[in-house]
């Protein structure tokens, strides 16, 4: 299967090639990107920006050098490019760390939910340090506890999962939820992200004028990369690459990438 790849400001022909092989096609004009399979390899584009680009040519990808470096970006994505139902096992380690899959109900409590997964991977449970962490969890669970049954007619399905993935020498942490609705529609999810940031998302957050909006917004705030897998009707997965343990001025040098992931 032909990817294209369309360079921005970046030089990274080399590294995709090197990933991708032959199957790595080049495109040097954004208007003859397609749909299907396409990748926007770049840097310095702003997070609103990555919104955009995905919104209006449908593409499946923005990539960008960050705290998660981009060769591990590309290499994720050849992965699952191989074979994307691997997208969806919570064994899959997204980060080469140890894996923590915790399962629950949609009436069980988030708060204890969380707890139990970041005990487990080991995290810093300082509420003033890493307030981001617990906000993203809280925010994936609530999707899958609440929103994704809300809007698929499925009943009597699986538990959801919770998986957390640490990697302290790589200074990132992984969140992701997996729910058995596939009800997810990942261009949706990034519209309501993209018009809350549009609004100013921390006006938004003050005014509360976005609605379901601001909880997809306040994970993508935090994340270095944000993950959206669906197999309609059968299965959702959303990850959230996160920094943990780095400095300040690194968390704020963060360049967002999006990764859309269809069945």
């Amino acid at each position: 299967m032909s990817n294209i790849f369309h360079l921005g400001n970046t030089d990274a022909k080399q590294q995709i090639t090197d990933t991708f092989g032959s199957e790595a096609k080049f495109c040097y004009s954004q208007a003859d990107i397609k749909a299907a399979h396409s990748y926007m390899v770049t840097d310095n584009m702003s997070p609103l920006d990555c919104l955009s680009v995905i919104r209006d040519r449908k593409i499946t990808n923005v990539v960008q050098n960050s705290i998660q470096c981009l060769s591990d970006k590309l290499q994720f994505l050849k992965t699952i490019d191989y074979k994307f139902e691997d997208y969806f096992d919570p064994k899959l380690s997204l980060l080469s760390g140890d894996v923590v899959c915790v399962p629950f109900m949609l009436t069980e409590d988030r708060t204890e939910v969380i707890q139990k997964a970041f005990l487990q991977a080991y995290l810093d449970l300082d509420m003033t340090k890493y307030q981001y962490l617990f906000q993203v969890a809280t925010e994936l669970v609530m999707n899958a506890q609440i929103d994704a049954p809300k809007i698929s007619k499925k009943t009597n399905v699986a538990n959801s999962m919770l998986i957390v993935e640490k990697n302290m020498a790589k200074g990132l942490v992984s969140i992701s939820t997996i729910d058995h609705y596939g009800s997810l529609d990942p261009y949706k999810m990034l519209e309501n992200i993209y018009a809350a940031n549009k609004n100013g998302f921390r006006d938004s957050m003050s005014k509360n004028s976005i609605g379901a909006g601001l909880g997809s917004a306040l994970i993508y705030e935090h994340t270095d990369s944000l993950v959206m897998g669906v197999i309609p009707d059968v299965m959702t997965r959303v990850s959230a690459i996160l920094p943990y343990g780095v400095s300040e001025k690194k968390i704020n040098q963060i360049q967002k990438s999006i990764h859309i992931i269809k069945g």
